[in-house]
Formats: C-alpha cells, sequence, structure tokens
C-alpha cells in the first residue's frame, strides 16, 4: 500500500523564485529515506533538507 499524504501551508512571508511569487507549499509526509537523508546535516541544514525532500 502506498499512502501519501500532503498538507499545504500558508506562508507568513511569500517568496520569489525566479519571477514567480509563493504564497503557499505542499509538504507530504515524511518516509525513512527522507529521515536517513537528513542523519548528515545538523542544525539549520537538517531543517533545509527535510523540507527540500518533502517538498518535492
Amino acid at each position: 500500500m502506498n499512502i501519501i499524504e500532503l498538507a499545504m501551508y500558508q506562508l507568513l512571508v511569500p517568496i520569489k523564485v525566479e519571477g514567480k511569487t509563493y504564497t503557499e507549499i505542499t509538504l507530504r509526509r515524511p518516509n525513512f529515506k527522507d529521515l536517513k537523508a537528513i542523519q548528515s546535516k545538523e542544525g539549520d541544514e537538517q531543517s533545509i533538507e527535510m523540507i527540500a525532500c518533502l517538498s518535492g
């Protein structure tokens, strides 16, 4: 069984990337592979890596 749960979050401060403004981000549920990917990181780098993994 493959269950993918998505959650949409409104950004407190919109960001602009390559001329496009983003006001929300959609994240999927973390899995073991995601947790393994952040083990080698510390502090803020763990958060950045996890968000990158979960947002696709």
